[in-house]
């Protein structure tokens, strides 16, 4: 089960970054360096479905779906990086951090 999860993390992270630098097609050469605060992901609608930030303690990675809520929360915080799976009420389900992996059944 994580090696699925490890691999659609890696691929929507993947879809992600590509989406921020491949910009449309016939834009011409991309910068080599892009720097923000935070990134942010629309759909067609201009709704927001991915969200990349840092703070001054953390760095996170947010996915939504369709009704804009949260479904995978991925971050490094300062006690340690952590995987947070969500059901479709945004209520964490499963998450993998440090210490292991966690299922909520509540």
């Amino acid at each position: 089960m994580i090696t699925i999860l490890t691999a659609a993390l890696a691929g929507a992270v993947g879809a992600l970054v590509t989406l921020m630098f491949a910009g449309p097609k016939g834009a011409g050469k991309a910068a080599q360096t892009i720097r923000a605060e935070k990134f942010e992901v629309v759909d067609k609608a201009g709704k927001v479905r991915a969200v990349l930030g840092a703070s001054d303690d953390s760095s996170r990675l947010l996915l939504y779906d369709a009704s804009w809520t949260v479904r995978i929360g991925m971050a490094v915080l300062k006690d340690g990086p952590v995987l947070t799976l969500s059901n479709a009420d945004g209520k964490p389900r499963t998450e993998l951090n440090v210490e292991g992996l966690n299922k909520r059944s509540d």
